[in-house]
């Protein structure tokens, strides 16, 4: 498992896929799923304790939202995965926003 905190615009590169923190409230957060080569978004919004499972067989959970005075500007998310499967911060991917 991997647990990575990500505030807004910040995003998560899973193999070809990029998972971005689109909006954050103090109840929940808004992702959006995009392929690095085009196409499609997809926004899901998740609660906290709430999870999806994306794309490679990967279970993402909204693990808690945090913020200076409730206002929610940090998610943190747990990344349930295969082996094998690639998992990177947005910022330190090959592929730019």
């Amino acid at each position: 498992m991997l647990v990575l905190f990500r505030k807004v615009g910040e995003s998560i590169l899973i193999e070809d896929v990029r998972f971005t923190v689109v909006r954050v409230s103090g109840e929940y957060a808004e992702v959006a799923l995009a392929k690095v080569s085009g196409g499609a978004k997809r926004v899901l919004t998740l609660t906290k304790n709430q999870w999806i499972e994306i794309c490679y067989n990967v279970k993402v959970t909204l693990i808690s939202i945090a913020g200076s005075e409730g206002n929610g500007d940090k998610t943190r998310f747990a990344f349930e995965y295969p082996e094998g499967v690639s998992i990177v911060r947005g910022e330190v991917s090959d592929h730019p926003p």
